[in-house]
């Protein structure tokens, strides 16, 4: 069984499990990382220790842990990525349609008011 490309369809419910597991362990990272700063913050306001003073080695090590879940976790849940080149779809186009920019056509320029002050010297 398989859609109409042909592929099998267990491949869009893995990619779509890959992807949900991703996002709870990009959670996870921001939970840790939240805790952390809660750990910060809860250091700073015991007594005995000043601002000065930094954290201790475990918020290091929950910051650390964090930076890597979230970022496996948004490596697991990207898409599949794209070739870089776009085959069909640049041979398509003409050399017209690839570097026409409209956006930096200007009409509103000083032509008119400067051929009624110099006149038309064409003729």
């Amino acid at each position: 069984r398989g859609d109409a490309d042909g592929q099998p369809q267990q491949d869009l419910r893995v990619s779509t499990t890959m992807a949900g597991t991703g996002a709870y362990v990009q959670y996870l990272g921001l939970a840790i990382l939240f805790h952390a700063g809660y750990s910060t913050i809860h250091y700073k306001n015991l007594p005995g220790t000043s601002v000065e003073n930094l954290p201790p080695a475990d918020v290091y090590v929950e910051v650390l842990l964090a930076f890597i879940c979230t970022m496996i976790g948004s490596l697991v849940k990207a898409n599949k990525l794209q070739p870089v080149r776009g085959g069909a779809e640049s041979l398509k186009r003409t050399f017209d349609m690839e570097n026409s920019r409209p956006e930096f056509q200007y009409f509103a320029h000083k032509g008119k008011a400067m051929k009624k002050r110099y006149g038309d010297k064409s003729t």
